[in-house]
């Protein structure tokens, strides 16, 4: 079983990495942060889906995330940037099946378009597209570990500013 985790790290790795998208998110993920203030408090009930009573710096802060990484252009969600950033860790065609209610979001600022965005994600269970990778019983550390990296790249902060 072990071999076929590494086998499995052996393929999504590279396939997160390409066009180093993901470090390109990760980038912008942290720029994001930095510029807007916003706290890991803030971030982790992003992350869980708690969307009640936002503060102003989380929703500036998914608006400048958004827009760095090409996901909203002038308050339109871009399906295919939205696509490449996420792709490897959605299923594509469900992808295409739960996000058209996405498209016709709106607000009044680039913040509140973004915020309406997650809350969007979340209705319409776009955390349910993702790829996920089943854990087995097995108390190797070696898989453990190669589990919970698979995990953190494709989860995450993936979580914070998608699910």
């Amino acid at each position: 079983m072990f071999r076929v985790t590494l086998i499995l790290l052996a393929i999504v790795t590279p396939a997160l990495f390409s066009e180093n998208r993901y470090m390109e998110f990760l980038a912008d993920f942290k720029h994001c942060k930095r510029e807007r203030g916003v706290g890991r408090f803030e971030l982790d009930r992003l992350r869980v889906g708690n969307l009640a009573y936002p503060s102003y710096e989380a929703k500036c802060f998914l608006g400048c995330l958004y827009e760095r990484t090409g996901i909203l252009k002038n308050g339109v969600l871009q399906n295919d940037v939205l696509k490449k950033n996420v792709g490897y860790i959605a299923n594509r065609v469900l992808l295409d099946e739960v996000l058209p209610p996405c498209y016709a979001v709106s607000g009044t600022n680039k913040c509140d378009i973004a915020f309406e965005l997650k809350k969007c994600f979340k209705n319409v269970g776009f955390d349910k597209v993702w790829i996920t990778v089943p854990w087995e019983d097995n108390t190797d550390p070696q898989y453990i570990a190669a589990m919970k990296l698979i995990d953190d790249l494709a989860n995450v902060k993936y979580r914070v500013a998608f699910a």
